[in-house]
């Protein structure tokens, strides 16, 4: 399965091009989102190596970049960060899953991460009931196409996970192989999605 890290760091790559292209520093969403990307390929590919309960923990936590990233733009999206820093909530978010994380042992550790992707969408829900009712129109198609990637590969790593489909002589495809090839394609996705996602346009009454 260490192999399978690399369409994270393939990807991380392409987004720090773009990034650095854009001249905007931090501000670069590609910039951070290639960032996350690196982040996980590398913590992922550590656990990969030596299944060890600290690169684990590592792993599962550099998601967590990812997470608290879709958390504070969808708040900034609604108006809740106005005429204030972004990064000590990013900071109180990413902090408090990790010492969840360092609190917990077996498979409840997968459910932080899910809580935050589970609370970042539900913000964006009432970000389209507010579109909705100000009549402001968002293109989600790269949003949608992030879901699918994360459905598809979740699924994956779920059959693997509770043994429904998994062969343990196989240590060059497995589902959690396919998890981190599919699941990787949403740093691009996600990437282009906040990318535009600020510049609702207005419908015609």
């Amino acid at each position: 399965e260490f192999w399978s890290n690399i369409p994270y760091l393939v990807f991380a790559v392409i987004l720090l091009i773009r990034g650095f292209r854009e001249k905007k520093g931090l501000a670069s969403i590609p910039l951070r989102f290639g960032f996350y990307a690196l982040f996980v390929g590398i913590c992922s590919s550590l656990f990969h190596a030596s299944h060890t309960y600290v690169f684990e923990t590592f792993d599962l936590g550099a998601m967590y970049f990812l997470g608290t990233e879709l958390i504070v733009q969808n708040l900034s999206r609604l108006g809740w960060l106005r005429y204030r820093s972004p990064l000590p909530l990013a900071g109180l978010v990413f902090m408090g899953g990790w010492l969840l994380l360092l609190g917990l042992r077996g498979s409840p550790r997968l459910w932080v991460f899910g809580a935050m992707v589970a609370v970042a969408l539900l913000f964006e829900a009432l970000l389209a009931i507010r579109n909705r009712r100000l009549k402001l129109t968002i293109d989600y198609s790269a949003l949608i196409q992030s879901l699918v990637l994360f459905a598809i590969s979740y699924g994956f790593w779920m059959v693997d996970y509770t043994g429904l489909v998994c062969h343990p002589d196989n240590h060059l495809w497995s589902g959690h192989a396919l998890w981190h090839i599919v699941n990787a394609g949403c740093f691009l996705t996600l990437s282009r999605f906040y990318s535009t996602c600020r510049v609702p346009v207005r419908s015609v009454p």
